[in-house]
């Protein structure tokens, strides 16, 4: 309803980049939250991701290290 009401006003190609920003910030905001809630979880209940991207954390090499000396 409000891209229909958008258009209807008839933007110019800045007005249309800037809302496409607007966006595409929100749903990266939205993803970030998302994130934390998650990961706010995981450490409040202990539980560890089920699986590690290739950013690479410590974590899982201080695990591994722990379980090593054990």
């Amino acid at each position: 309803m409000l891209q229909r009401e958008y258009f209807q006003e008839q933007p110019n190609n800045y007005q249309i980049g800037v809302a496409k920003c607007l966006s595409t910030a929100k749903v990266e905001v939205e993803k970030s939250k998302r994130t934390l809630f998650e990961l706010k979880y995981r450490v409040f209940y202990n539980k560890p991701p089920d699986s590690f991207d290739s950013s690479g954390t410590l974590m899982p090499t201080l695990n591994h290290d722990a379980n090593i000396k054990s």
